[in-house]
């Protein structure tokens, strides 16, 4: 664990963090850390200027924000380039089914 699989497509770059075995696990901060050390130098060996990403492991991999955002600020913080974060809005699927339910239904 703490590892990065990289993807080049177009001049861009996607990076998959490896931070646990199994999708159900809770990754380590520990493993986070070390998959965002080898993005970052990934990032700096590349000559990446902007970088946009979730609140990584925090969510569904219930690490804590206030832990992670210093982390990040302070591995990338002597590079040349802007980070955007994401934050994920969870949507209840079955509220948003209803509506659109309703709609076919009232259009019929």
């Amino acid at each position: 664990m703490g590892h990065i699989a990289v993807l080049e497509h177009e001049g861009r770059y996607i990076y998959y963090l490896v931070t646990k075995k199994y999708s159900t696990d809770k990754p380590r901060f520990e493993d986070l850390v070390s998959s965002l050390q080898k993005m970052r130098d990934h990032c700096a060996e590349h000559e990446v200027k902007n970088l946009a990403m979730p609140r990584i492991g925090c969510g569904l991999d219930r690490l804590e924000w206030r832990e992670v955002k210093p982390k990040i600020e302070e591995l990338f913080s002597g590079l040349d380039i802007s980070i955007t974060i994401y934050n994920f809005n969870q949507v209840n699927l079955f509220s948003s089914l209803n509506v659109v339910v309703y709609f076919i239904i009232y259009m019929m």
